[in-house]
């Protein structure tokens, strides 16, 4: 673990507004910019800074859920390639109960966005959680999966007790893989309704007892996402040493 949190270096690096700039990079790397500071300086600035944050550390707190994608599309020998990285997690009983079924055709991708849509607001007074979404659901532009080049919807074995943990753990990892490589990916919860159903299982080919775990779309990012993300909110932390 690093011995100074990625904020920590931010206050530290940045103390002096007027000389110095941090910021990071989507190789998540750190990239120092000054006008003031040069040669060794900067050299030991730039030391202190890679000594003191970990290149995963700053991966996980870099990551931000995209929504907002160019028209740049991703092949199959790619998408591929990140399927079979993320599916080196930890699994319950090593079951490994992934299923995938990779979308990449966007009219398809937007019939689908506005079946979602109508389900949801068909059942909107059954849904309280939903009902602050309303605005954006009734609007006919809005496409739950933003217009994104690639879908990968992992579905898993419901014999396998822990299928959901499993598979959820692969969609994270998908987000993670998307960071480092430049990309953006977000776990769409609008879609959960229309991939779940019986028919559709059907449709796709997925065998009986699986279940629908994460949809997550996949593509490039029309810009950089901000540097620091939405501040954590409090919560509690209980050790148990054994001691009174």
């Amino acid at each position: 673990m690093p011995d100074l949190y990625p904020e920590q270096c931010i206050r530290e690096l940045t103390a002096d507004a007027s000389r110095y700039h941090l910021s990071f990079s989507s190789s998540s790397l750190i990239t120092l910019q000054t006008s003031q500071v040069a040669g060794n300086g900067m050299k030991e600035i730039c030391g202190r800074a890679y000594k003191r944050m970990n290149t995963l550390t700053i991966l996980i707190m870099n990551r931000r859920s995209c929504r907002s994608y160019t028209g740049e599309s991703l092949s199959r020998e790619r998408l591929t390639d990140l399927i079979n990285a993320a599916v080196w997690v930890p699994n319950g009983s090593n079951n490994q109960p992934w299923r995938f079924v990779v979308i990449t055709d966007r009219a398809l991708m937007k019939n689908y966005s506005d079946a979602a849509k109508s389900d949801w607001l068909a059942r909107l007074a059954e849904k309280p959680h939903l009902q602050q979404y309303e605005k954006a659901l009734r609007d006919p532009e809005y496409n739950i999966f933003y217009n994104a080049p690639a879908l990968v919807i992992i579905y898993g074995n419901s014999e396998s007790y822990w299928h959901v943990y499993d598979c959820s753990m692969v969609a994270y990892n998908l987000h993670l893989l998307a960071e480092e490589s430049g990309m953006g990916a977000c776990w769409i919860g609008f879609a959960h309704n229309i991939f779940a159903t019986k028919e559709q299982k059907v449709e796709f080919g997925i065998p009986k007892g699986y279940e629908l775990v994460a949809p997550v779309i996949l593509g490039h990012p029309t810009a950089s996402h901000p540097t620091m993300g939405a501040p954590r909110k409090p919560f509690s932390v209980h050790f148990y040493d054994g001691a009174e």
